[in-house]
């Protein structure tokens, strides 16, 4: 396990401006603990968009934030290329979610399209109720929607 980073100086943030930091493995989030951000957005294979990293990523980099009450989101993405899943993808997305959520995950990003490019809503129903609370961010799948506007209505509904 890397050496815990010293705590977060607070007095160095700049009042009501918040960083949330994408982070892709356990050294960028200790980098990024160590530049201050509010919040991680932790996936790996960010080149290939980001997919769901692993459970022990999520643990380790969950004891570095913890103590500085970092929230961490975990992406739910089982493969790289595009955001429309099967049933048995979406099966892999639930299953990671409940695990994150037993390693203490404070929140979720997703993306989910049908394949008329649409957002998911039934999809993303189920996500956010299986959070059980925690935050669910629509992530960039929203970029890429049919209709954007449409998109942001409903990933916000």
């Amino acid at each position: 396990m890397s050496p815990a980073a010293p705590p977060f100086d607070e007095s160095a943030a700049q009042p009501g401006i918040r960083i949330e930091v994408l982070a892709t493995s356990v050294g960028a989030a200790r980098l990024a603990l160590l530049g201050g951000a509010d919040r991680i957005e932790l996936c790996e294979n960010d080149p290939m968009g980001g997919t769901t990293p692993s459970a022990g990523t999520i643990e380790t980099v969950l004891e570095l934030a913890e103590p500085r009450g970092v929230p961490v989101h975990v992406m739910l993405r089982p493969r790289p290329g595009g955001f429309v899943f099967d049933r048995h993808e979406r099966s892999v997305m639930r299953r990671d979610l409940h695990t994150a959520l037993g390693l203490g995950a404070h929140g979720f990003v997703v993306g989910v399209l049908t394949a008329d490019g649409d957002v998911d809503r039934r999809l993303l129903d189920e996500l956010v109720e299986e959070a059980q609370g925690r935050a669910v961010t629509f992530h960039r799948a929203v970029d890429i929607a049919r209709e954007l506007e449409v998109a942001v209505e409903t990933a916000f509904d």
